[in-house]
């Protein structure tokens, strides 16, 4: 494969030719800053959390990070329950509308996933 494109170099960035007659495979290395690797804590890395908001009121959490998978493991445990399956997720992203769109809110997207369990209580 070419390496069309090296981070720090003072080239602008290419694209295959071969993508303007159709579809083409590109591969590309993505590389994180050294702080996403922690998270919010060092207690509990990840960027994700999860409001526990189904359960009864004295059980209801909010926890990110590993965290959330401890606080799953000890609700199973206390309710007997088995480890849910998610049998499908959907992929939804969005922008804020705005009267007068800058280019950053042109370029700037949410994005969320919505997971089904085999449970049916609930989704996340």
């Amino acid at each position: 494969s070419t390496r069309l494109w090296q981070a720090g170099s003072k080239a602008a960035p290419s694209f295959p030719k071969e993508a303007e007659k159709g579809s083409v495979s590109v591969r590309a290395t993505l590389k994180a800053p050294k702080w996403s690797k922690i998270g919010w804590s060092r207690e509990s890395p990840g960027f994700n959390w999860w409001y526990f908001a189904c359960r009864p009121a004295a059980m209801r959490r909010l926890r990110f990070g590993t965290q959330m998978v401890e606080q799953l493991k000890e609700y199973l445990k206390d309710t007997k329950s088995a480890e849910p399956r998610a049998i499908a997720v959907h992929q939804f992203a969005h922008r804020y509308a705005m009267r007068k769109e800058s280019l950053k809110d042109k370029i700037v997207w949410h994005a969320a996933l919505l997971v089904e369990w085999d449970h049916k209580e609930h989704t996340t």
